[in-house]
């Protein structure tokens, strides 16, 4: 009876009894036949034994079969069963002794687990009442901390307030949820499935109006979430589990600060949106034909598996690092920026104005003009083609096709005398489209130099990819097996190629920076080793490059005006990155450091030299000491500031005629580089300065009445203050 109520089942009365000794006036009797229709008892032959003691192990087959532990089990940190515990089981319990035990529904037995052994009532009552949280109940009702299941109204817990309010209520209703109920108390929602709906936006009503929406107020769902209703909004919830988008949503999904420990199952929505702002994802999977998904709003990600054609938009503050398209996929519209695509190759790859790829990975060689639709507009949105620097256009093979091949049954030859069969000699293949072809680029290679001059040399970028398919192309006329469509295909790549490097004669100057800075710094990795930087400093950079090229639309057409402003910036973005590199090279710090030392015993200097100079070794022997421990916390630029600081107090203190120091000599070695808001960039010397004054600084007061003697120190200059010693020499 309490297994047949906690799982809901139909208890009418029966017409006839299914056991000898059981009469349908019995009290028991629908109980027992509701679980005689679901498999889960049986009895014993014919009979039922109504009042024969229940064992451990009959109940423990019971209760792994009402929740189908063989096909689904559940493992709740529960110790498992010992082979001492198990040796007295009937062979056919042990299997559902062992799920049950993994699944917490052997805990409540005092006398410990003894297979043989009867169930007491309390035993009984706590075991179903455990197997009742484990099983998908329907919600009834949601009041603010109260949730209604089963006719039961339970309190929650405080950090599941946030979940069960009033205003979370019709979002809620007949929702399917796994709950552990501790004490009449819901302590944790193990699954959760959505069934609510809302509808389409009304006229005038923003995107996503019509949405019925759940606010989790951080709640944790410490397992499973399945969004089954359409136009749902779901907000500031973590979820330990997968969280699936189901089939079922035909139209709009919507969520912002969702945390997904999981798998984030995209199965569900359509070309309108299924939405995350703010999201903290692990892996995604797009499983929708033609879905259109928006990560906005600094959302992140480790990865991302498309296995159905479909859409994929990102604001600036997204990066992905890592985008698989599967096989399978007959196009896939892309205008966010990435760190690393694969794609074999066949389907219509179309890259919006906010897009950026900077390795992509094609598993089998392919021209990309084949498959990406708008080539010639996004070429430079591209940095790196299977790791190497992006080629404007790559040599392809054919795509083998598998066809079906109707093979004749085997024909008798009568035992005569047949002539030699001739083949016709192979029509010979023909090579002066490709010597053409060869000879015209091998031409524009010594046309100009590589260099930086606009219109009066090649970038380097641009003639290492040229290279790249020169090498190809003589390598299919060297290949006598190349067949003719090899040698027309390699020709054609070779003349778009040729003109490609005559065209980028006029590449700006800011088109050479940014692909020279996409090649340059790609060798800086995320992490805490040395020659690494931090994941903010890495995506504030890839970010900013791919906004920069953006901005940059046209590689041989640029305003001036617009050119300055977007190489300021590209600079600002160097320095930065920079600027935070951790170290890696100490050994110049550590020498320096020794001849300080010396200089201060071989040399007396002045008051003006020792202490700076005292002050200026402590600080590097501090910050070696701090490379030893946290060696992650240093930058490479702090080290090399460190060690011009010191070089310029030791020379200070060997100088005979040394007076004054500047203050830059005791500037904390820690401090942070300079703000790249504060710098300007110079075209002429192409380096960032900084910005100067806005006013110049009010002298103070006794500035005018400076002695004789004190404004000859101010009149030396720096070649003089550094002068060695001659013992120095």
């Amino acid at each position: 009876m309490l297994v047949a109520r906690s799982f809901g089942l139909d208890m009418s009365k029966p017409s006839a009894s299914s056991y000898k000794d059981l009469k349908t006036s019995s009290w028991a009797s629908p109980a027992a036949e509701a679980l005689r229709a679901k498999g889960w008892m049986q009895g014993s032959g014919s009979a039922f034994l109504p009042n024969a003691p229940v064992t451990q192990e009959q109940m423990a087959v019971v209760l792994a079969k009402a929740l189908d532990l063989t096909n689904s089990p559940i493992e709740n940190g529960a110790a498992a069963l010992s082979d001492a515990q198990l040796a007295s089981a009937s062979v056919w319990a042990q299997a559902a002794l062992k799920q049950s035990a993994k699944a917490g529904l052997l805990e409540g037995y005092t006398q410990g687990i003894e297979p043989g052994r009867k169930v007491l009532r309390g035993e009984a009552a706590s075991a179903v009442l455990a197997a009742s949280n484990l099983q998908l109940q329907a919600i009834e009702a949601v009041q603010d901390g109260i949730v209604k299941i089963g006719g039961v109204a339970y309190q929650v817990s405080q950090d599941l307030a946030g979940l069960f309010t009033a205003a979370n209520a019709p979002a809620l209703a007949g929702a399917k949820v796994n709950l552990t109920i501790t004490n009449g108390t819901v302590t944790a929602v193990r699954t959760l499935d959505l069934k609510s709906a809302g509808t389409a936006a009304a006229q005038g009503q923003p995107e996503f109006g019509g949405n019925v929406a759940l606010n989790g107020g951080g709640a944790k769902i410490s397992g499973a979430v399945t969004v089954s209703g359409d136009f749902v909004t779901l907000n500031a919830l973590e979820i330990g589990g997968d969280l699936t988008i189901a089939s079922s949503v035909q139209h709009d999904f919507s969520s912002t600060g969702l945390i997904v420990k999981g798998t984030t199952h995209v199965l569900g929505g359509d070309d309108h949106t299924v939405v995350f702002r703010a999201a903290q994802l692990e892996s995604v999977v797009l499983n929708k034909e033609q879905v259109r998904v928006e990560l906005l709003e600094s959302s992140k990600l480790k990865e991302m598996f498309v296995q159905k054609s479909a859409s994929l938009e990102g604001d600036s503050s997204v990066r992905i690092p890592k985008l698989m398209l599967e096989p399978g996929v007959g196009f896939f519209n892309l205008n966010a920026p990435v760190i690393m695509m694969q794609t074999d190759g066949r389907l219509s790859l179309t890259l919006g104005r906010f897009a950026s790829i900077n390795n992509l990975l094609v598993t089998s060689i392919l021209n990309p003009m084949s498959f990406i639709t708008n080539f010639g507009v996004v070429r430079n949105q591209i940095s790196l083609w299977n790791n190497a620097p992006f080629s404007t256009a790559l040599p392809s093979v054919p795509v083998p096709v598998t066809e079906s091949v109707y093979t004749a049954p085997p024909v008798v030859v009568p035992p005569v005398v047949t002539p030699p069969v001739v083949n016709p000699p192979a029509e010979p293949v023909d090579l002066a489209g490709l010597r053409q072809a060869l000879a015209d680029a091998e031409l524009a290679l010594e046309e100009l130099p590589v260099g930086d001059l606009v219109g009066q040399s090649y970038p380097q970028k641009s003639q290492l990819e040229f290279k790249e398919v020169l090498i190809r192309s003589q390598a299919v006329l060297d290949d006598a097996d190349a067949t003719q469509s090899a040698v027309n295909e390699a020709a054609s790549t070779l003349v778009s190629a040729t003109q490609a490097l005559r065209d980028s004669k006029n590449h700006t100057q800011i088109t050479r920076a940014l692909d020279s800075a996409t090649v340059q710094y790609a060798v800086y990795q995320v992490g805490t080793a040395p020659r690494q930087i931090s994941q903010s400093t890495y995506d504030t950079f890839w970010n900013g490059l791919a906004d920069l090229k953006v901005r940059n639309p046209d590689p041989a057409v640029i305003d001036p005006d617009t050119e300055y402003l977007l190489l300021n910036e590209l600079s600002k973005l160097k320095l930065s990155l920079e600027a935070q590199i951790i170290a890696w090279d100490y050994e110049p710090l550590q020498e320096t450091v020794a001849k300080a030392q010396s200089a201060l015993i071989d040399h007396e200097g002045t008051l003006n030299s020792r202490e700076p100079l005292q002050a200026s070794i402590q600080a590097s022997e501090d910050l070696l000491k701090l490379s030893q421990t946290e060696p992650w916390s240093i930058f490479q630029k702090t080290v090399n500031n460190r060690l011009d600081n010191l070089w310029k107090a030791t020379e200070h203190h060997l100088d005979k005629n040394n007076k004054s120091l500047s203050s830059t000599v005791l500037s904390d070695p820690l401090s942070p580089a300079p703000s790249p808001e504060t710098l300007s960039y110079n075209e002429e010397t192409d380096v960032l300065e900084p910005l100067p004054s806005s006013s110049p600084a009010e002298p103070q007061s006794g500035t005018a009445q400076q002695t004789g003697s004190d404004s000859e120190t101010s009149n030396e200059s720096p070649s003089d203050e550094a002068a060695p010693t001659e013992a120095a020499e």
